[in-house]
């Protein structure tokens, strides 16, 4: 597994930040995988971590850290809060001059896997 990009995405909850691991292989991706870390850790979670390694099968993964977490603070904001970031960084990914391919596949970690199971009928995924 390579070194991942890194996306600033501005939210209106401010910025937050994807580590992209870009799909390897000749082939073209066979979708994103979207993660989201807990409110007690960030996208460094061994479980988190684990998941990138769905780069080497084709898929692009793209591990979400949420703008709280990205300004510093320890303490996470209220899940609407969260679900707008998320919205956010997910229309930001999905559109532009190089979007990210579909089909979608959202999880976490525990706060980020509420956010994800709240996302998944608006993102089609």
């Amino acid at each position: 597994m390579g070194q991942p990009s890194l996306r600033e995405i501005d939210t209106r909850g401010g910025p937050g930040r994807i580590q992209l691991y870009a799909a390897r292989g000749s082939e073209p991706a066979r979708g994103t995988v979207l993660l989201g870390h807990g409110a007690g850790a960030g996208v460094e979670s061994a479980d988190l971590q684990a998941l990138v390694e769905l780069s080497d099968y084709g898929w692009h993964v793209a591990l979400l850290e949420q703008p709280w977490r990205v300004a510093g603070r320890r303490i996470a904001v209220a899940p609407p809060k969260l679900d707008e970031a998320a919205s956010d960084i997910l229309d930001a990914l999905s559109r532009g001059p190089d979007p990210l391919p579909r089909p979608w596949v959202l999880g976490g970690r525990s706060a980020g896997a509420r956010v994800a199971c709240r996302l998944a009928d608006r993102a089609e995924a």
